[in-house]
């Protein structure tokens, strides 16, 4: 009898499983799954000291632009994130951050936190509002193509303007609506193209207007 519960006790012991393994699964089993990829829309990310940087062309109506894009990612779920588009007299530009609440590369939504500034550059003049911007990122498809729709709010509230006899500075109202509708896709294992079209809804003293922009580029 001695021998029989011996034998049930190291039977027991030898399939309970191992605390240090059984908390490994339960991780793996609830964190979400992540490929690496060079994505500068979706909020998945490049990845915990991946960074993926986005050269490409835009349009702002008929008035060609270039396109940038850099995004680190200094963990599997935040990354910093820099855009520019520019043509030399005219720039727009974000930096900030952006989080990863939730999901996979099936299904992701992203919380966006940035500075934002538009600046015009002329021989006889020049000016540029900055603010802030927050928003969200919701992200769609899988680990060889996402599909993203962003929308955020930059709220301009600081302006400078240098227009031959008239300069100020100051305050300075505006909020904007831009909503970013962009496809990516990989198309090796560094490389992924993109094209992206958005709508740029500045509203200043009860005026709205409505700037479309189309871009396609490159990311790796």
């Amino acid at each position: 009898m001695q021998a029989i519960l011996i034998g049930a006790l190291s039977s027991l012991i030898s399939a309970a499983p191992v605390d240090g393994a059984s908390d490994e699964a339960a991780r793996t089993n609830l964190e979400p799954t992540r490929t690496q990829n060079t994505f500068i829309y979706s909020g998945l990310g490049p990845g915990r000291g991946e960074t993926a940087i986005g050269v490409g062309g835009r349009l702002l109506v008929v008035v060609p632009m270039l396109d940038l894009h850099v995004i680190h990612g200094f963990t599997d779920r935040l990354d910093l994130e820099a855009r520019m588009s520019t043509i030399g007299v005219l720039t727009v530009a974000d930096l900030g951050l952006r989080y990863r609440i939730v999901g996979d590369e099936q299904l992701s939504l992203a919380v966006r936190a940035n500075a934002h500034g538009v600046g015009i550059f002329a021989i006889v003049a020049g000016g540029a509002t900055v603010g802030a911007a927050g928003g969200l990122t919701l992200s769609m498809g899988d680990a060889d193509w996402q599909l993203s729709l962003t929308e955020d709010i930059p709220v301009h509230f600081f302006q400078a303007i240098d227009a031959g006899d008239v300069e100020e500075t100051g305050n300075f109202r505006a909020v904007v609506s831009r909503t970013t509708l962009a496809f990516e896709t990989m198309v090796g294992k560094q490389t992924s193209l993109y094209v992206s079209g958005q709508l740029y809804v500045p509203i200043v003293a009860g005026q709205a207007g409505v700037l479309p922009f189309f871009a396609i580029g490159a990311s790796f």
